[in-house]
């Protein structure tokens, strides 16, 4: 065999391949599963070097192919850049970065970066923790104790980063002071750098997680009974107003807003400040809410850039039914399909694209609506809205303003509430 691979070896060094050394070759690559051109290169490079024997290289070769198809135990996390592991922090939920800032010191330093806490959603925390098996399914209160309590801590985390925030959502009720979710929002507030805040959802009236507790010592219910609600309710509107107001003085750059709305001639005085708002939210607050045309031209004044616009208000109306005139040059899209009682008799909307509206007045159990002469919804668009091209899910044929068509009928029977669309 010694003789065997010094007559190759000769004849490797003298570059003079025969074809029994191709038999040899081959037969030796499909043995060690290594391919003829890579072993061939192998002995070219044996050639140049000429330290290794002939066996000591191919066993170096083979341990060399077997590395290169070798899968690594570990992913090389520590050698990335700290952009790139922030980038992948960014990934995680608040539960799951707490749980990485944990790993080292170097870890725990990077979640403390400002700009990793551009998204705040507080609407997701977790309600529950980790080892929820604690509690049985009738500790619910206990359950949200341990939620507030871990709720705070993180917040208070998140004020001593003084996060760069892009986006906020939460869900509290502000009014309810013993568990003090309105103090927590305004540390957030002070701390955090708003002026880069682009879209926020507040949701100021209600904790949704929070479980209702009945009140067992009156069980019928009374005047007081329903003087206390209002006073509740009035008195978490005072408080929203003083909100309301520290948050457009701190967030003056946001885009796009989601709010309970109530209205008011000062949380209307605080919207002003927000010029750069394209999309706007306003849900309804209070059962039966009186606006009026100059709110509604405040409104539009604030927010000259504004594409898209949702409102849902509840306006006592009865016989004495309040029409209303939209004016903006930027609207493209505006929803009232929520509205009770809100009459658009004149609209100048010359980009508006796509409109959603329902027939809901309210006249009242007791008030029949006959007499009241409305605009028809056709007429009105067809005038102040040309561009319209989507009227609810109805995407309207070309012509539109020419001719009624028969799905566009049947749809106005069922949206408009004038005379002649509730007769036919």
């Amino acid at each position: 065999m010694a003789s065997s691979d010094q007559s190759w070896l000769r004849r490797f060094r003298s570059s003079s391949f025969s074809s029994d050394f191709d038999v040899e070759q081959d037969s030796f690559a499909a043995k060690h599963n290594i391919s003829s051109q890579e072993l061939t290169s192998g002995y070219e490079f044996r050639g140049r070097c000429r330290q290794l024997s002939p066996e000591e290289y191919t066993a170096s070769l083979v341990a060399g192919r077997e590395q290169l198809h070798e899968q690594p135990d570990y992913f090389p996390f520590h050698c990335l850049t700290d952009n790139c592991k922030l980038q992948i922090f960014s990934q995680l939920n608040p539960s799951e970065r707490g749980t990485a800032a944990r790993v080292c010191h170097k870890w725990s330093q990077l979640m403390r970066t400002p700009s990793l806490w551009s998204v705040i959603d507080l609407v997701v925390f977790p309600p529950f923790p980790a080892n929820d098996d604690v509690f049985t399914a009738d500790d619910n209160m206990k359950l949200y104790e341990t939620y507030r309590a871990r709720m705070k801590r993180f917040v208070a985390y998140l004020v001593s980063i003084r996060p760069v925030v892009h986006v906020l959502r939460f869900e509290f009720d502000i009014g309810d002071l013993r568990d003090g979710w309105l103090e927590m929002l305004h540390a957030l507030f002070c701390a955090s750098l708003l002026q880069e805040l682009q879209h926020a959802e507040l949701g100021w009236t209600d904790t949704p997680c929070k479980p209702y507790v009945p009140d067992n010592s009156s069980v019928t219910w009374c005047a007081n009974d329903c003087k206390d609600l209002m006073y509740r309710h009035r008195h978490r509107q005072r408080l929203f107003v003083k909100f309301f107001d520290l948050f457009t003085a701190v967030a003056v750059n946001i885009v796009s807003l989601s709010i309970p709305f109530d209205w008011t001639e000062r949380s209307l005085h605080a919207l002003r400040r927000l010029s750069n708002l394209k999309v706007l939210n306003l849900q309804k607050y209070f059962l039966f809410q009186p606006i009026d045309q100059n709110m509604i031209d405040t409104l539009f004044a604030s927010a000259p850039l504004l594409h898209r616009l949702t409102v849902e208000v509840w306006t006592p109306s009865g016989r004495g039914l309040q029409s209303f005139h939209l004016h903006s040059e930027q609207l493209e899209f505006l929803d009232v399909s929520k509205c009770r009682g809100f009459y658009i008799e004149e609209a100048h909307l010359p980009k508006l694209v796509e409109f959603h509206v329902s027939i809901c007045p309210m006249n009242g159990p007791l008030v029949s609506g006959e007499g009241i002469d409305m605009v028809c919804v056709y007429n009105m668009v067809k005038d102040g809205a040309p561009s319209l091209c989507r009227l609810n899910e109805h995407v309207l044929k070309a012509g539109w303003r020419n001719t009624v068509y028969d799905e566009l009928d049947t749809l106005l029977k069922s949206v408009c509430a004038c005379v002649k669309h509730q007769m036919d």
